[in-house]
């Protein structure tokens, strides 16, 4: 009966301190948000610089001090301890899943409570101090001499690490200097760690150079794709009624490459396999030789163009609206235009001893039934047979011009055969043979996106999948290097130093690493910069606390035993 007596009366101590630890933490909250606000308002307000901070700490001291009884009297118990762990935990919760950023004059309710930047408010960091205070208290009980060195190590080096902590976060900073070959800089563009976004610049008292950069991606992996469309979006208004918008397709297999295996579609009769893998794709074109024989049903000429761009090649259609003209004044230089019979008004102006009429528009005639071309040059005209495969310089250095593949009467005669120019991955496309079980296969081509635009896919007939082919694999980087160089405000080079991944580069107390590069600018190298005053400091925290765990369970054990 005693005993139950007893447990009960505990119990209801316990109850009572926990809701005194509840108290005093939430006024210590409360302290917090009064004395940061006051510190904001006087700070903007009156431009004395530190005016404000020194206001803000005055009004906190003060308060906390109208408390300090009950808090010390209650700030080495367990339910107390317990209680601000119980705070810190949900109070770090709530500065995960809210928007962090460091600009602290956000006006309304959230920014009264600080939180918009709940890892710098002061009530936050009332948290830690009231743990450390704790501690402490714990570690005064216990004298101080060698037999409790353990103890008294185990208990107070865990304030030693807080105050690291508290010195990276409020005095240290990450950054970023972006950097293009040969460029230096001494400023160091601040971001919030959260979201990412630039707040702030800083200055470093010397600058970093930038003397080469080098990235490497992985090998592509290209691999064969199915997905499948959501049609269960939401209706959405539009100018004309309701529409669904769809929510984003979902990848449902990711195949290797393997010409011949049969893959069946999940809940339908259709099937598809690889027929073939082209790591270079191109038509190879055929056309008959003996054209003279050919009715000029649907005249056409194709074009290999060499540009300083690249190669490219056109095809013309004389009796295709739109289809007989390209106008390339960028890369050829002239106005491409093909004619099976030569318009009447253009054959007698170029015919015409005296030439008249033409504009001074770079011009190159294809005359297809007489198989001549004409070339209208700043005002000349010069006639040639037109011959394929004879390349016809468009610059001094042969670096530009055109030849003519096929002289085409009828198009339809034309045979294009899909090939592959080389085994190297330039323009990789797949051939897929897709059928319903019992029918005849139907051939698509899938080719991975580009970046100027899509992909080609292919939807499976009635389902809701399509195929793609992709490669995942080449868009990761496999290596990157920096090579810096530290100048100093003289302009001499104090340092020269690689950074890779994972191997940092330190100096004067800076640590700088690789943060960013751009696949599309093999020039470019973002050197992330960060300044961690207090990392030491945690680290011999750390160690200290090791050394008095040691102490306490292993070193003073076989001090007693002996």
């Amino acid at each position: 009966m005693n005993n139950s007596s007893n447990n009960k009366s505990h119990n209801h101590t316990d109850g009572r301190v926990f809701k005194k630890s509840i108290h005093l933490i939430s006024q210590t909250v409360l302290i917090g948000l009064i004395s940061q606000n006051i510190y904001h308002w006087v700070g903007k307000n009156f431009l004395v610089p530190g005016i404000g901070f020194l206001a803000g700490i005055l009004v906190f001291i003060g308060l906390v001090a109208l408390m300090a009884k009950p808090l010390y009297r209650i700030i080495d118990n367990p339910p107390f301890n317990v209680s601000n762990l119980i705070f810190i935990a949900l109070a770090t919760a709530l500065g995960t899943f809210i928007p962090q950023q460091t600009d602290a004059a956000v006006p309304g309710l959230i920014g009264f409570l600080q939180l918009n930047d709940i890892f710098h408010s002061w009530w936050y960091v009332s948290f830690f101090a009231l743990m450390a205070g704790g501690l402490v208290k714990i570690s005064s009980k216990k004298k101080f001499n060698l037999e409790n060195i353990g103890f008294h190590l185990a208990h107070l080096s865990p304030i030693l690490v807080l105050c690291g902590f508290w010195a990276d976060h409020f005095l240290g900073f990450k950054g970023i200097i972006k950097l293009e070959e040969g460029q230096q800089k001494s400023t160091v563009l601040l971001y919030n760690g959260q979201s990412g976004e630039i707040y702030d610049s800083t200055e470093l008292g010397f600058s970093i150079r930038l003397d080469h950069f080098e990235f490497e991606n992985h090998e592509p992996d290209y691999r064969i794709q199915l997905w499948k469309r959501d049609t269960t979006g939401r209706a959405v208004m539009v100018s004309h009624g309701e529409v669904n918008d769809p929510k984003p397709s979902k990848m449902v297999a990711s195949l290797p490459l393997e010409p011949g295996k049969i893959h069946r579609i999940y809940g339908s009769d259709m099937r598809f396999r690889l027929s073939e893998f082209y790591p270079d794709f191109e038509f190879e074109y055929e056309y008959p030789t003996n054209i003279d024989t050919i009715t000029a049903k649907d005249p056409g000429i194709m074009i290999d163009l060499k540009t300083m761009d690249g190669d490219a090649f056109v095809q013309l259609r004389a009796n295709v609206a739109g289809r007989n003209k390209l106008a390339d004044m960028v890369n050829l230089g002239a106005w491409l235009e093909f004619y099976w019979d030569l318009p009447d008004s253009l054959n007698n102006r170029l015919s015409s001893a005296i030439q008249t009429g033409f504009t001074k528009q770079n011009r190159i005639i294809f005359d297809g039934k007489n198989q001549k071309i004409y070339f209208l040059i700043h005002g000349k005209i010069t006639e040639k047979a037109l011959k394929t495969n004879e390349f016809h310089a468009m610059s001094e250095n042969g670096n530009i011009g055109f030849s003519v593949r096929h002289l085409m009467p009828d198009v339809a005669y034309m045979k294009a055969t899909p090939a592959t120019k080389s085994q190297e991955l330039k323009n990789p496309v797949a051939k897929v043979e897709v059928w319903k079980k019992g029918g005849s296969a139907q051939n698509a081509f899938l080719y991975p996106t580009q970046s100027a635009g899509k992909g080609g896919s292919f939807i499976v007939p009635g389902t809701l999948y399509f195929l793609a082919m992709e490669s995942i694999k080449d868009k990761e980087t496999k290596y990157y290097k920096s090579e810096v160089s530290v100048v100093g405000e003289d302009g001499q080079i104090v340092k020269q130093s690689p950074i890779k991944v994972n191997e940092p580069m330190l100096y004067k107390g800076f640590r700088f690493y690789q943060n960013d590069y751009d696949p599309q600018n093999p020039n470019y190298s973002g050197i992330g910069v960060s300044q961690e005053p207090g990392l030491m400091v945690i680290y011999m925290g750390f160690f200290l606390l090791v050394a008095g765990v040691a102490h306490m369970f292993y070193v003073k054990k076989v001090n007693n035993h002996a």
